[in-house]
């Protein structure tokens, strides 16, 4: 009897892992070449991004969201980029109100010194307004 509810267990993990594997790949396939970002100092401006003084909460990927922080677009920026640099893990932090997010995520230790480069992409009402791969200088 154990071994027929643990084979039942095990069966639903792997339809759930192919159906999260499913989702992944189709929301790949419907990038657009002309949004990758192929090399640092690139960057993709789609549209405006209210810059205002907001509330946001961030969270390493995987890990709880931390307490909710004060700032503008560019120190929520500074602050991901840093802190995906420091757990080497992709970072989002979204604002209180819903319609922002911004996801951090560290690609490889720069050739010179101790900077390092980062993928950035913003987010507004859904829709993807700013990536950009630039060097960030814990």
């Amino acid at each position: 009897m154990k071994n027929a509810a643990k084979n039942k267990k095990t069966g639903r993990l792997l339809v759930l892992a192919w159906c999260l594997f499913i989702l992944g790949a189709a929301g790949c396939a419907t990038l657009d070449e002309d949004l990758a970002v192929s090399e640092p100092g690139i960057i993709l401006d789609t549209g405006t991004f209210t810059d205002r003084e907001t509330q946001w909460r961030g969270m390493v990927l995987g890990g709880p969201f931390h307490p909710p922080v004060s700032g503008n677009v560019q120190e929520i920026s500074r602050r991901a980029g840093t802190e995906s640099i420091r757990k080497q893990m992709p970072v989002v932090y979204l604002s209180l109100d819903g319609r922002q997010r911004l996801e951090a995520v560290w690609l490889e230790k720069g050739k010179d010194g101790p900077c390092h480069l980062v993928r950035e992409r913003r987010f507004q009402d859904g829709q993807l307004v700013r990536e950009e791969v630039k060097k960030v200088c814990p």
